[in-house]
């Protein structure tokens, strides 16, 4: 399970981190070791960033496969929207997601995203990348103009196949979990490229047998 609180913590430990810097240049490095890269795009270090952050941030805390991983804001828009886990403008909670239109929250372009730290119930407290070219800390009001809304991941939600796949299980009970395991895949809950390998080989699967089952339901 991945917390709200994990990740805002990950995402805490970044703030005053400026554009240029070796941090942010870790970053962009991170971003670029996941493979397949989103839209085939290898970021540069020039290149906006804020959404690149969202996404490191999510990968370190393991929490890829509930948001998607992006570098434009827009095209992350669209995965939300895609994984249910979009609100629009609602009174927002730790650990959500905001995207902000600086053009007015109606006009239909997403420029800018962040997470929200804390709601006091008026204003929302952010991390933000990119943020006057560093990680930092802002407050907005929770309906601020700008603000297009709000997605909410699906924190603390449990891994339903247990145990792992292994010899000792039974093989129809391996049969019937690796299609349920290909079908979590499918839905993004396991990230994408090496991060996804390497989750569900530390989880106990066997990350080949769960590609070729994938394939296979695929088509």
């Amino acid at each position: 399970m991945v917390s709200a609180q994990a990740v805002l913590k990950e995402a805490g430990s970044w703030v005053g981190v400026a554009m240029g810097t070796a941090g942010h240049r870790s970053l962009v490095d991170a971003y670029n070791r996941v493979r397949p890269l989103p839209v085939g795009y290898r970021l540069a270090y020039s290149d906006d960033w804020c959404d690149m952050f969202v996404t490191v941030v999510a990968d370190r805390a393991g929490a890829a496969g509930l948001i998607g991983r992006e570098c434009g804001v827009q095209r992350h828009l669209q995965i939300f929207k895609q994984k249910g886990i979009w609100l629009g403008r609602v009174h927002p909670r730790p650990g959500d997601i905001v995207i902000f239109d600086w053009a007015g929250w109606n006009a239909g372009w997403a420029d800018h995203i962040g997470y929200v730290e804390r709601f006091d119930g008026k204003w929302i407290h952010t991390i933000e990348g990119n943020s006057n070219g560093r990680v930092a800390r802002n407050r907005f009001a929770w309906n601020d103009w700008r603000i297009a809304g709000y997605a909410r991941p699906m924190y603390d939600k449990p891994v339903t196949i247990k145990p792992g796949l292994n010899q000792s299980a039974k093989a129809e009970d391996t049969i019937k979990n690796l299609d349920r395991l290909a079908k979590e895949v499918i839905q993004g809950k396991w990230g994408n490229g090496q991060e996804r390998v390497n989750r569900l080989t530390q989880a106990g699967f066997d990350a080949k047998a769960v590609q070729a089952r994938v394939n296979g339901l695929m088509g």
